[in-house]
Formats: C-alpha cells, structure tokens, sequence
C-alpha cells in the first residue's frame, strides 16, 4: 500500500474499514484472492452471529433479571400490605376500646349526675318542708301571690 492509503485507512472507523475490505476482497477476487475474502465474511457472519447469540443471551438474562425483581416488588407490595391492614385493625381495635371506655365513662357520670341532682333535690324539698312548717301563714301568702303572677304571666301570651 502507498503511504496515502495508509494515511487514509489509519483515519477510517471500523466500519469504513470493513467496507473497504469488503470491497478489495471482491476486487481481489478477480485476481485469485476471493477465497480469503469470502473465507473472512464467513468469519465476520459467524462473530456477529456468536454477539447475536450474546446478545440475546443478555436480554434473556435481563428479561429474567427483571421478573425476577418484579416478582420480589408485587411480594413485597403484598406483604406491606398485609402489615398495613393489621396495622389499621390493630388501631381500630384501640379506638373501639377507647370509645367503649368513654362511653363507660360518660354513663357512670351521668349516673353520678343523677344522683347528686337526686339529693340535691331531696335536699331543696326537705329545707322546703321546714321552711313551710316554721312558718304555715307565710308560706300560704307567698303561695298564692307565686299562683296569681303565674296565672297573669301565661293569660297575656
């Protein structure tokens, strides 16, 4: 080769370069070197298929790669999800209790409430009952002056 052609093939990429062997050896075919060009594309085809299989290969290998993470996400999804339901039931089950207990709670007051106004009450009457045995006169014109300021009060409306 002259040094221009060197200078030129130095410069290519690999595939300019394998162009341009592809295109000397149909050349050199001609002149009794086909065989080796041919004997080379067989060897070209048989690489790129060996990188094919490779290469599927590989992507059978992501392929798997990727069920298998998937697989361990959706099972993973599976099992936070589960934790997460008894995680809300344990909490609805403390509110339920807690409820319970106020309920329990506010019924025992109110019970207390009862009967605190019980003898409240009971009280009021007694003072009430003294009141009106200490003084019976009194008692009879407070009474009816109550009545007449009631009965005026509700024939008006």
């Amino acid at each position: 080769m002259s040094q221009a052609t060197t200078r030129d093939y130095s410069s290519m990429s690999d595939d300019e370069r394998r162009r341009k062997a592809q295109a000397q050896g149909g050349q050199a075919g001609q002149v009794g070197q086909g065989q080796q060009g041919q004997g080379q594309n067989k060897d070209k085809d048989k690489a790129q298929a060996g990188e094919s299989g490779g290469v599927t290969g590989m992507i059978e290998n992501v392929t798997d790669k990727a069920k298998t993470l998937a697989s361990n996400v959706a099972s993973n999804v599976g099992e936070f999800a589960g934790q997460a339901k008894d995680k809300v039931g344990e909490w609805a089950s403390t509110a339920g209790t807690a409820i319970k207990d106020v309920a329990q709670h506010a019924g025992e007051y109110a019970v207390q409430a009862k009967d605190a106004a019980g003898e409240a009450i009971s009280h009021v009457n007694a003072e009430l009952t003294s009141v009106i045995r200490r003084y019976p006169i009194q008692s009879l014109i407070a009474g009816a002056a109550i009545g007449y300021l009631l009965g005026r009060a509700t024939s008006r409306s």
